[in-house]
Order: structure tokens, then sequence, then C-alpha cells
């Protein structure tokens, strides 16, 4: 069974720019604002990733969380053609 592990998706630092302008929410302004900050004063450890996480019943029926990081990947419909029927 997959489940949400938190990070599914990732936040870039033109995605939080994009988003804190049209943001509302001010929590939430002020997370992409804190977000946009750690991109500029510290670009070398913000790491954005995705992870998806696997819930695995063993054989005593117990259940195991297994949270897997994704491979950051450039977008496939910049690199793959065929990936255009999907637009």
């Amino acid at each position: 069974m997959l489940f949400n592990s938190g990070a599914v998706y990732t936040m870039t630092l033109e995605a939080a720019q994009w988003q804190v302008t049209y943001e509302e929410n001010q929590q939430r302004r002020k997370m992409l604002k804190q977000t946009i900050r750690r991109y500029q004063n510290l670009p070398n450890t913000v790491t954005a990733h995705s992870t998806v996480g696997i819930l695995e019943i063993d054989k005593n029926r117990h259940i195991q969380p297994h949270i897997i990081e994704l491979p950051l990947l450039n977008h496939a419909l910049n690199n793959d053609t065929s990936a255009a029927i999907w637009c």
C-alpha cells in the first residue's frame, strides 16, 4: 500500500516564488518566504527531494513502513517527446 510520507512533491525556489505571489493564507505565505530565504541564504544545504511511502505487512501481520526517496529528474516532457500525448 502506498501512503503519503510527507514531501511527495518538490518545492523548488521557482515554485515557492510563484506561489508566494498568489497565496492568500498568511501561514502558507510565511512558510513559502522561509523556503525562499533558505534557497537564497544557504543554496548548498537545501536539497529538494520527493518521497514515496510503502506500507508492507509482514508474515506476522505487523505493518512495516518504508520511505523511499525518489531521484530528482528533469520533467519528462522536456526530455521525452513521446510523453507529449499527456499534454
